[in-house]
C-alpha cells in the first residue's frame, strides 16, 4: 500500500494519493452465496402459511353466512306450515257443518303419522302423506318469472308441472292431540343438508286449542 504523507500540523491530507488498488479487498467485496436447503424452506412455509390462513378464514366465513341463510329460510319455512295448521283449524270452526272435527283435513298429520303442508296447491291437495312420492315430503322451489307472483314459492312434488326445482329443505308436520277436542300439540321439523357443518334441523313446537268446543 502506498505511503501517504500526514502534517498533524497542517492537516495536509491528500486524497488523491488514495488508490482504491491499495485497499484491502475484504473492504468493498463480501463474497456472495445462494440460500441453503432449510432457508428456502422455511421461507416457503411462511409464504404458504401467510396464504393458506386467510383463504381459510374467508372460507368459512362463506360458509357460515350460507349455513345461516338456509336456517332463516328454515324458520319461515317452519312457521308458514304452523300457521297453515292453526289457519285449518279456525276454518274447521267456523264451518257451518255439524259434527265435523275441529281437526278435519289434518288427520294424515295425526300421530304417528307425518305429513308434509303445500299452501300453494288447489283444495283438497294442501295435505299430503310422507312417502316416496313427494321424495319423503322434499320441498320444491318455483324458479320462472312466469307468472307473476308465483317465483320463490315453496311446494311439494308437483307431478306434470315445470318449473319447479327440488331444494335441500324437508318439512314434516305432526299432530298429536293432548286433550280431545280441546288441545293438540303440533311439530313442524324443517330439516336439510349444510356442506361443512352436515344436517341441520329447526323444530318448531306450539300447541293449538280448540277455541270453539261446546
Amino acid at each position: 500500500m502506498k505511503h501517504i504523507p500526514y502534517n498533524r500540523g497542517k492537516n495536509n491530507l491528500n486524497i488523491e494519493d488514495w488508490h482504491c488498488s491499495d485497499i484491502p479487498y475484504s473492504i468493498f467485496h463480501i463474497p456472495s452465496r445462494g440460500f441453503t436447503i432449510i432457508e428456502t424452506l422455511v421461507a416457503l412455509a411462511i409464504l404458504a402459511l401467510a396464504i393458506t390462513v386467510p383463504l381459510t378464514l374467508a372460507e368459512k366465513g362463506l360458509v357460515s353466512s350460507e349455513a345461516a341463510r338456509r336456517g332463516v329460510t328454515a324458520v319461515f319455512l317452519a312457521q308458514e306450515a304452523m300457521e297453515y295448521v292453526k289457519n285449518k283449524r279456525d276454518d274447521n270452526a267456523l264451518d257451518p257443518q255439524q259434527g265435523k272435527s275441529w281437526l278435519r283435513d289434518l288427520e294424515k298429520c295425526v300421530s304417528p303419522n307425518e305429513c308434509g303442508i303445500d299452501s300453494t296447491a288447489s283444495e283438497g291437495k294442501q295435505v299430503v302423506q310422507c312417502d316416496a312420492g313427494n321424495n319423503n315430503c322434499l320441498l320444491e322451489k318455483y324458479e320462472s318469472v312466469e307468472p307473476p307472483g308465483k317465483k320463490g314459492l315453496f311446494a311439494h312434488t308437483r307431478p306434470g308441472e315445470n318449473n319447479w326445482v327440488k331444494t335441500i329443505f324437508t318439512r314434516k308436520v305432526t299432530l298429536r292431540e293432548i286433550v280431545k277436542d280441546i288441545e293438540a300439540e303440533v311439530t313442524v321439523k324443517v330439516s336439510w343438508t349444510t356442506a361443512g357443518l352436515g344436517d341441520r334441523t329447526v323444530e318448531v313446537k306450539e300447541n293449538i286449542f280448540n277455541w270453539y268446543s261446546n
